[in-house]
């Protein structure tokens, strides 16, 4: 993670904490339910709080307390929508570990219809599974954003389909709704149907008004509905012999699901012509502490984009809540954003903050497309780290070895000795220096930047072959840098400008032998160096062009050696790289020990003027004499004359 610049993430129990509940919703299109009313009340449209205009707003919208809806709904209606949450449902009820009360496990979409139906005190879920004999049932599936179950009606009345999912989606296949009134307006007797109406345009537009209102609280929209045939499979639908699930058989509170050869119904086939049960808004709080952590992650320069299966609405709700979306960024649903093309999509990707209705496949394609980006932000390096630690060694260890190796040749007696001011750096080495660097910096970066172009390895729009091309131009570059090191190494066995720099070669069998152990490692390493080097294998007409590049450092090398060395001289010394003039020293290290010395030397003689014989030899002054010359002599050499004079 340390390099990590996006951050992808799903929202619902990474955002949010998971914990969903039915907080509102319609039943039917005009019956608009909310908990908890009196406290809630904006969380209805029923009054137009929609913005809505009096001319769109329905006269027959009115709101009711969730709690209060038994009120209102008949019996055949109470058990259709029960039947509608219970059967399309693959939650069950356990008991927690932690507590030991019995409480919903699955899908938490699930378990919150399941907990809202329970709360409306209607009948258990497990008995109307029970007894709900299944003939297909097709599961939740993230492309189609819904799920569906076949059942056989009783007293093999007929069959009848229940369907759940993305309200903006199944609302669109719907051509009718059931119909609920309001208490006040006439009682639950005489109601034991289910009363139904066509959705013409003014009801289609409250429909869409409900969902975009719910959205824009952030709540999850979920649509339930129903279709009845009078035979399975229906007439008119083509259906393949697949397993599918036939029916179930309980284990304690778990169902297991028995298969036999049946004939499967499509679900495109299914979904047409709904009837609408209502549509529920369910609210899924954010974590705590969500949005400051997002804007540490925006602080340290790292991108939080966020991938959910919500609609537009609400995953933008969702995103502002948590400082995601800002007002420059783009929100974007899965459909359309793999329908663009890669060049589009590598535009918009560095804007894009939400991904709504996104499926696990758009989820690879955008992460494929970050992973483009970032290697295309590595790929402004021209050469991988691997591969420079490979041409260091070249220059560093390998050259040094080949170079230091190489014997003295009498044409060095043909050279003045330097001075020893003389700068270790001379103009000779400065001009082999500066110039094939230019040069093999531009041969470099113009085929990492034109390689494509001059090679006729243009993208092709297949990533494969792009990427296998893109390679190619990189070992290039690559094999034709190491290769003029190489070739270079012998330019430097002259420091002079005599043009031979073969001279001697053959005589080091050091400097031959390291120079073919590079070559043999450098062509060993695009032939099977591969990932290790991001290296590709190279045709005939790409190593061509390698040594081509790489054999251009020698007579280059020629070049610059016939350049006159004044104009470079001048240069050189102006930028200060043949060093600086210093004063002379006026008095010599050497000098301040010889005059010590000359001292000692003068006042012995002048206490030997007066002393003669062989007592003069045991003198104390003789003796020290003799101690100071073993001193001095250990650092200055005196000539025999001192000796002489001293001892005879």
């Amino acid at each position: 993670m340390a390099n990590a610049s996006v951050v992808c993430t799903d929202k619902t129990g990474t955002l949010t904490q998971n914990l969903m509940t039915v907080v509102a919703g319609s039943i039917g299109v005009h019956a608009k339910f909310v908990r908890n009313l009196d406290e809630n009340s904006e969380r209805h449209n029923a009054d137009g709080k929609d913005g809505s205009s009096d001319e769109r707003r329905n006269r027959d919208d009115f709101s009711i307390d969730q709690a209060r809806l038994n009120d209102i709904l008949p019996p055949a209606l109470r058990e259709l929508f029960n039947e509608a949450i219970a059967i399309n449902s693959t939650a069950f009820e356990d008991k927690d570990l932690k507590t030991g009360q019995l409480v919903f496990v699955g899908s938490k979409t699930e378990t919150a219809l399941l907990q809202f139906a329970k709360e409306l005190g209607w009948k258990s879920f497990k008995e109307t599974r029970t007894a709900a004999k299944v003939v297909q049932m097709l599961p939740f599936s993230s492309q189609r954003k819904a799920m569906c179950v076949v059942v056989e009606l009783p007293g093999k009345a007929g069959y009848r389909a229940y369907l759940k999912g993305a309200s903006e989606l199944l609302s669109k296949s719907c051509t009718k709704h059931v119909v609920v009134r309001p208490y006040f307006e006439k009682g639950l007797e005489g109601q034991e149907g289910i009363e139904v109406k066509a959705i013409e345009e003014p009801e289609a537009d409250n429909i869409n008004r409900t969902i975009i209102f719910y959205a824009n609280q952030t709540l999850r929209t979920i649509a339930l509905c129903y279709r009845d045939f009078d035979q399975w499979p229906p007439k008119g639908i083509e259906h393949n012999e697949e397993n599918e699930v036939s029916h179930l058989v309980r284990s304690g509170d778990r169902r297991i699901f028995k298969f036999k050869h049946s004939q499967q119904v499509e679900f495109s086939d299914l979904a047409q012509d709904l009837t609408l049960i209502g549509i529920t808004g369910i609210e899924d709080p954010l974590r705590l502490g969500v949005r400051d952590a997002v804007a540490k992650c925006q602080k340290a320069g790292v991108t939080v984009k966020m991938c959910t299966g919500d609609n537009v609405l609400t995953a933008r709700s969702i995103a502002l809540q948590c400082g995601i979306f800002t007002p420059r960024g783009i929100i974007m649903e899965g459909p359309h954003f793999r329908k663009l093309t890669k060049a589009d999509r590598i535009e918009i990707v560095p804007r894009l903050q939400v991904l709504a209705r996104s499926s696990p496949e758009d989820k690879e394609v955008l992460v494929n497309t970050l992973k483009s980006l970032v290697a295309s932000d590595q790929e402004a390096s021209v050469l991988t780290a691997v591969q420079l630690l490979w041409i260091n060694i070249i220059m560093d260890t390998f050259a040094a070895l080949a170079l230091a190796t190489d014997p003295a040749s009498e044409s060095l007696l043909d050279r003045l000795p330097d001075k020893k001011t003389t700068p270790l750096f001379t103009t000779n080495m400065y001009k082999q220096i500066f110039i094939q660097s230019i040069y093999q910096i531009a041969i470099i970066l113009v085929f990492h930047f034109l390689g494509p172009q001059i090679l006729g390895l243009e993208p092709t729009g297949d990533p494969i072959e792009d990427k296998r091309r893109q390679l190619t131009v990189q070992t290039l570059v690559f094999n034709a840098f190491v290769f003029a090191q190489i070739f270079n190494s012998l330019n430097c066995r002259r420091l002079d400008k005599n043009l031979n720099v073969f001279e001697g070669m053959l005589k080091n069998r050091y400097f031959l032998g390291i120079t073919l152990i590079e070559i043999a490692v450098q062509v060993l390493i695009v032939f099977v160096g591969g990932d290790a080097f991001q290296v590709t294998t190279l045709k005939g007409r790409e190593w061509g062009i390698s040594l081509a590049l790489g054999i251009v450092s020698l007579p280059l090398g020629a070049l610059i050696r016939l350049l006159p060395n004044e104009p470079f001289d001048k240069l050189f010394k102006k930028l200060g790289f043949l060093g600086r003039p210093e004063g002379l020293p006026t008095v010599s290290a050497e000098g301040e020990a010889w005059s010590n010395t000359v001292n000692i030397v003068k006042q012995n003689l002048g206490t030997f003027t007066n002393i003669r014989g062989g007592r003069s030899r045991s003198s104390s002054i003789v003796t020290r004499g003799k101690m100071v010359l073993k001193r001095s002599d250990s650092d200055v050499k005196l000539p025999k004359l001192t000796y002489v004079l001293l001892f005879n």
